[in-house]
This record gives C-alpha cells, structure tokens and sequence, in this order.
C-alpha cells in the first residue's frame, strides 16, 4: 500500500506512537510517506499570534491554527494521489473540516486515536467522517462503535529499535534508586505527596520528575523519548502509576474504569528495567501475569520500594520474566496481527 501518515502534532509522547507506525508499516513492505503536522499547527499559531499583535480587532484562537494546519493536509494528500490510505494518528488536532475534505475527496482514512478512555468524548465529530479508528483502550471499542462500526482496539506497543536493554552500564545522571517521569495528574500527586510522608531511610532517594500543563512540573515540555529511555536502563525500580484524570485542568476522573494498558508499562519492560505500578488495568495480569508487582496505595508503594531496593536479584529475575512476555508486544507485530488484517477486512485486498 501508499500510505500517508500524519504525525499527531505534538512533539513528545505520542510521536512516538507515529514513529513506531510508521518504520513498522515500512518492515512490512509498504511506502509510507510522512507529514510532520507537529510543525504545521506550532507555525500557523505564531503566525496567527503575530497577527493579532498588529490587528487589535483579530482574535486568535488555536482553532483557527488547526484549520490551517488541516489544509496543508489535505493538500499534501492531494499531491500524492493516488494514495491507498490516509493513517492520522492521535487525531485531535486535526480540524474537521480536514476531515470531511479528505472524505469528499475520496481518500480512505483512519485514525490510530492514542487518548482513550480520556478524550472519548472528543470523537464525535471524527468518527462519522472516517472509515476506520483504532482506539488503545478495550473498555471503549463497543461505546464508539455506535457512531461507527470500523472501530477496533489496539494495544500499546514498543520499538524494538529503541526500547531493549542497554549494552553497557549507565551511570551520572541516569542514575536512580527509584525514578517516575510522567504527567503530574492528581491521583499521581496524591501517591507521591503521600510516599514523601512517610520514612524510607536515608538510603533510598526518589527522584520524581514530573510534567504538567500549566508548568508546575519538574520538566518543562516534556522529555523525549530517547532521553527517556536512558533513565530506564540506569533506575532500579520503575514507577508506573496509571492515570484515572479525564481532564487536567478541572481535575475530572473517568467515568468507568479503563481496561488497557499505558505505553509505559510495555516500554519500561522492554528496556529490561524493572517496575512497580498498580492493579487498576485488568489487561497487567494478561499481558505480564504476575511478573510485575502492585501496590494499593502509599503504604504498599513504600514497602514494596524497601523490599526491592534490598533485593537485585530478584528485580532483575523480575524484570527478565516481564521483558519476555512483552517481547511480542511490537509495532510490527501489532501491524502484521491486527492492523493490516482490519484494513483489508474493511477495504478489502
């Protein structure tokens, strides 16, 4: 196939997803051209911007960034018709007029969407307008198949190119007896204001590096990738806490409980480090069975960090047994297993 896929538009996390999709759609033997949206919607907002400071009377809105961003889409599309199908992921920045243009067109598209359960609510205007969505949670497939029926689940997956053990030992900065790094949502905050509270000696060190939207976080913009994958491979325990906040900013929770995995989880195994997270995701036990211990709350995170901190060897058996049973877990597997064969059930061969 000739496939177009557009980058999500944001710079971290899921351009990952992305770059995962697209070298495993291109192993499998497929041309796969890509479209950088996440320097198309950051370009029209400081125009826009720049604008507005000369036009006192022009109000700049990031809609107004998406829609221009969308048209550069949708003629790149156009540029390189004849296409077999449009593959967006992520999604949400994509306005629909981008969308229903690629519809009237006549392009086939699909969305490889990476924010369920929590943006949900935001599909309503896709899903009528695209042939296919693949959603990261299993608890949200049968709900969104009411506004279509070419919804499919698709679990997290892991680059192997990227996420494996590292070939010799990592020290400095890398270092850690204990390391998170991730979005500072509340649930979060809560365990780890509740972790500070309690003793865990003066031998154990925590480093916690945290993001949030409004720049309360320890890392400002994120890390990337590759950056992060480092501290991995030098950390003795991995948190991996699951996120239950819908919405940052009114600190809203899901409603129902989300079944999936996180991409954390797989890439932490990956990486052959070992981890502690929580039960709240029914799909740890499937996946890892009981190679990856879990805590409840404060207390139990605390006694498990004390246990294992003492204990290489078993992190390491641990870490081990979790790396082999996510050894499956790849882009390119997911792309030969599940991807490619509801592609061609919904368009045919």
């Amino acid at each position: 196939m000739r496939i177009l896929i557009c980058y999500p538009g944001h710079v971290i996390s899921t351009v990952d997803v992305a770059r995962g999709w697209e070298s495993a759609l291109r192993k499998q033997g497929h041309e796969v051209i890509q479209f950088a949206y996440e320097w198309h919607v950051p370009f029209y907002g400081a125009v826009l911007d720049a604008w507005s400071e000369w036009n006192p009377d022009f109000k700049f809105r990031l809609k107004d960034a998406l829609m221009l961003s969308s048209q550069d889409l949708v003629c790149k599309v156009i540029d390189l018709m004849p296409i077999d199908l449009c593959l967006i992921v992520c999604g949400l920045l994509v306005h629909e007029r981008g969308y229903e243009q690629l519809r009237k067109i006549g392009v086939r598209t699909c969305v490889m969407f990476t924010e369920s359960p929590y943006n949900d609510h935001l599909l309503e205007y896709i899903l009528p307008r695209v042939d296919v969505m693949f959603v990261n949670d299993r608890n949200s497939v049968e709900p969104l198949r009411a506004q279509n029926r070419n919804v499919f689940y698709m679990p997290h997956s892991y680059d192997p190119g990227r996420h494996h053990p590292p070939e010799e030992p990592v020290n400095g900065e890398y270092r850690h007896q204990v390391f998170f790094m991730g979005a500072l949502y509340e649930e979060r905050k809560a365990l780890f204001q509740g972790l500070e509270e309690i003793d865990l000696g003066t031998d154990i060190e925590l480093d916690i590096y945290t993001t949030s939207m409004d720049r309360r976080g320890r890392v400002t913009g994120g890390m990337q990738n590759d950056e992060l994958v480092r501290h991995y491979w030098g950390s003795d325990i991995v948190l991996s806490p699951n996120r239950t906040t819908k919405d940052y900013f009114q600190q809203t929770q899901i409603e129902e409980p989300a079944y999936s995995l996180g991409p954390r989880v797989y890439e932490v195994a990956a990486c052959g480090a070992f981890q502690l997270t929580d039960p709240s995701r029914p799909e740890l036990g499937e996946v890892f069975g009981e190679t990856i211990p879990v805590y409840h709350n404060p207390e139990e995170l605390a006694e498990q960090i004390r246990y294992f901190t003492e204990r290489a060897v078993e992190r390491e058996e641990r870490a081990d047994e979790a790396r082999e049973r996510v050894a499956p877990c790849t882009f390119e597997n997911r792309a030969r297993e599940i991807f490619l064969p509801k592609i061609e059930e919904v368009f045919g061969g």
